[in-house]
């Protein structure tokens, strides 16, 4: 695993092109995560890519209304890029099935350069053969919302590279490529906490780094800048001007993650100072002796515990103490992915 600062402020391109990373200077990983601020070319740059170098694609979203909305003009992903090129892209779907990407060459002839899926619905088209495909890019894969109506989306992730991917690799050929682009809307992703990235992220904020890469994972992610001659024109908009100093403004333009907190996570621990409570599958709660305070931690220990399949009795027996805690701000918590979890026995 490396922590590593890469410089795109300074670069002389007006946007980032999340492409040239993918397959020219960091080639050889398996999973791209690249989460950055709006306008910055992280969509279009993947897309026109795909476009120029007639790579096969499967373009994702994550939810089925998600991806239905490019099957209208208004909703196209490839319209900027049909006024750059020249070029007429297009998506033709049914509202129960996965679409297609069609190239027209001339009126009578069009070309198929890719394929649509949804990662909530995705399980539907297990059976479609996806063999000519090179890469999976799946576009804002952070939910915005802080209640999220689609569960476990880091399965269904795995679920599809297993569909798309199949054999390839048992027969020496090779793999297609992810790629994940996203705004900082939060760190609390499924996908991003199932792959234990959430205290990754955590830490590279906290030490001022902005690209993590792990070699046995196959895992490069980029919290992406934004290149200082386009934050010029881009904090000069209306909308900028309009929302400066708002939690939008700093997701959208400072590359913030502005719906967590981190004041709350405690690296050094003295566990002599706590006794253990009870445990949730893999977190341990503990009391401190000395102070009106709880921590929760993945450091086992010996105490009652629980499990998903009890736990309504977890609730019932340390529900009202938990939240207090948690409510009033006297949870503390090891890293960031304990934390999540944590949230997440609740929600």
């Amino acid at each position: 695993m490396t922590f590593r600062k890469i410089d795109r402020k300074n670069k002389k391109s007006l946007f980032v092109n999340c492409y040239d990373i993918v397959t020219r200077e960091f080639p050889d990983y398996f999973t791209y995560f690249f989460i950055g601020g709006r306008q910055i070319g992280k969509t279009y740059s993947m897309l026109k890519g795909f476009v120029e170098n007639n790579d096969m694609f499967l373009y994702m979203r994550r939810t089925n209304t998600e991806e239905k909305a490019g099957l209208n003009a208004k909703g196209n992903p490839f319209k900027s890029i049909n006024n750059d090129l020249g070029t007429n892209i297009y998506i033709k779907g049914s509202e129960d099935s996965g679409g297609v990407i069609y190239k027209e060459i001339n009126e009578e002839d069009k070309q198929i350069i890719g394929y649509t899926g949804a990662l909530s619905t995705f399980g539907n088209m297990r059976g479609v053969d996806y063999t000519d495909c090179d890469f999976i890019y799946i576009d804002e894969f952070i939910n915005m919302k802080r209640i999220d109506y689609v569960k476990n989306d880091g399965q269904l992730l795995f679920d599809s590279i297993s569909t798309v991917n199949r054999n390839r690799e048992l027969f020496d050929k090779p793999s297609i490529k992810i790629v994940l682009t996203s705004n900082a809307n939060t760190i609390d992703s499924d996908i991003i906490r199932t792959l234990y990235l959430d205290d990754i992220i955590y830490q590279m904020k906290e030490m001022c780094y902005n690209v993590y890469t792990d070699e046995e994972r196959g895992i490069y992610l980029e919290l992406m800048e934004t290149p200082k001659k386009l934050k010029q024109k881009l904090v000069n908009t209306k909308l900028a001007k309009l929302t400066r100093g708002t939690r939008f403004y700093d997701m959208a333009f400072e590359n913030n993650f502005t719906t967590d907190y981190f004041g709350d996570i405690s690296k050094k621990v003295d566990y002599s100072v706590m006794y253990p409570v009870c445990a949730f599958e893999d977190i341990y709660f503990y009391k401190y002796k000395y102070k009106e305070l709880m921590f929760a931690s993945k450091r086992k220990a010996q105490c009652s515990t629980y499990t998903e399949q009890t736990k309504e009795a977890f609730k019932r027996d340390f529900g009202f103490m938990m939240m207090n805690y948690i409510e009033t701000g006297k949870m503390l918590y090891r890293d960031y992915n304990t934390k999540l979890s944590v949230k997440h026995i609740w929600g």
